[in-house]
């Protein structure tokens, strides 16, 4: 078996995450991360996310780096900047730190803000996937069966961080997908919402390549690193479907979607000036 490669995550990392608690700024101590644990990591692995958010400019890319924690039962894969912003503030709970002196910190990893605040929680044992997301300052969660690709083997193969790889195709949600996979790692998952093949997935497509995933860097999980749901207390519970008619309909008319947030005011200037976004979802169905 190929070794494991060992990484440092300290590339530059994209995520989005609403930070409730910038509000407590001042010598109030900082709180932990709530948690509902659900399993224990075996296995980190780094992606690289490269996406493609407007089909009428495919020049223009983002990029997002995305953590996946692999267990014995679950699987999460969010940023990897939510992942440094969860740890810090568990490190400066038990040292009794306030929340002004992790501020450059802190700030320090939001400036690095891109992509969205995308949770992915998958529990094998009950069969659910968890997503936990924002439409900007909108949180919403919804639970869905672990959902299941029909993969078909493909002929060719290559080597990624070392491993050897066969590759396979499939058809998800309204997209062709290519996967490249390692059956030296005996893990039958992959990022996002991808899993069912004989292996760990280390890259996977969609044909016209607007999202790319590939994973950059892995290694061994410490001893006692948790898989857990962070409960937000002003997420929405709604269906998958009902989600993705939300971000579709903050991209079509985002100053109509803001009127409709309580407590968020903007003049009619600047509700003027908001046009429609570019929109090129993961999930067509």
């Amino acid at each position: 078996m190929a070794g494991i490669l060992l990484v440092l995550f300290s590339c530059p990392m994209a995520f989005a995450q609403e930070v409730s608690s910038l509000g407590k700024l001042g010598t109030e101590r900082v709180d932990s991360v709530k948690k509902m644990v659900v399993d224990t990591a075996k296995l980190r692995l780094l992606y690289k996310c490269t996406y493609r958010p407007d089909t009428a400019n495919l020049k223009r890319e983002g990029e997002a780096w995305r953590l996946l924690q692999v267990g014995s039962h679950a699987t999460k894969e969010w940023t990897m900047g939510a992942a440094r912003i969860d740890s810090l503030r568990d490190a400066s709970a038990a040292q009794g730190r306030t929340w002004m002196e992790i501020l450059p910190l802190y700030m320090g990893a939001l400036s690095q803000q891109a992509g969205d605040n995308q949770m992915i929680l998958a529990d094998m044992r009950s069969g659910v996937l968890t997503e936990q997301n924002n439409i900007v300052v909108d949180e919403y969660l919804y639970e869905e069966p672990i959902p299941t690709q029909r993969w078909e083997s493909l002929p060719g193969d290559t080597t990624l961080l070392d491993y050897p790889c066969r590759r396979a195709k499939t058809h998800f949600r309204g997209r062709d997908f290519i996967a490249w996979y390692t059956d030296e790692l005996p893990f039958s998952v992959g990022p996002w919402k991808f899993s069912g093949l004989p292996g760990l997935i280390l890259c996977v497509y969609d044909t016209q390549r607007h999202y790319v995933y590939e994973a950059v860097g892995l290694e061994y999980a410490k001893a006692g690193e948790l898989i857990y749901l962070s409960p937000r207390s002003s997420e929405q519970r709604v269906s998958r479907l009902d989600y993705l008619k939300a971000k579709a309909a903050y991209a079509r008319d985002p100053a109509t979607y803001m009127r409709q947030i309580p407590g968020v005011i903007y003049s009619k200037e600047t509700l003027r000036r908001m046009k429609p976004r570019s929109y090129n979802p993961l999930e067509r169905e």
